[in-house]
């Protein structure tokens, strides 16, 4: 659905506001389960993004998390995202000795 999303021929603006038109909606009680699923799929293309071989895969991942971000519009939902991520696979962290 993103991806074909993705291709539509529409100028920037014209997408930003359908974007915005479906974020209202999608942000209804009656359309929870859907958001709930959109969330899940952000999560999923999180994980997408540490198996990126090429420039190309990069970016598709990123565009992909950028539309369902401002689709479902999740902004205030990425810390949440993010704990669940770092609990699936917690960060490295740079700069520590292993002994």
């Amino acid at each position: 659905m993103i991806n074909k999303y993705l291709r539509v021929s529409k100028t920037p603006e014209q997408k930003e506001f359908h974007l915005r038109r479906l974020s209202s909606l999608i942000n209804s009680p009656e359309w929870g389960e859907v958001k709930d699923e959109m969330e899940d799929t952000l999560i999923k293309c999180y994980e997408k993004l540490d198996s990126c071989v090429t420039h190309e895969d990069f970016i598709r991942v990123q565009s992909e998390v950028l539309a369902i971000k401002k689709l479902a519009h999740l902004n205030g939902l990425m810390n949440i995202i993010a704990t669940r991520r770092n609990r699936i696979r917690p960060p490295v962290m740079t700069g520590q000795n292993k002994e």
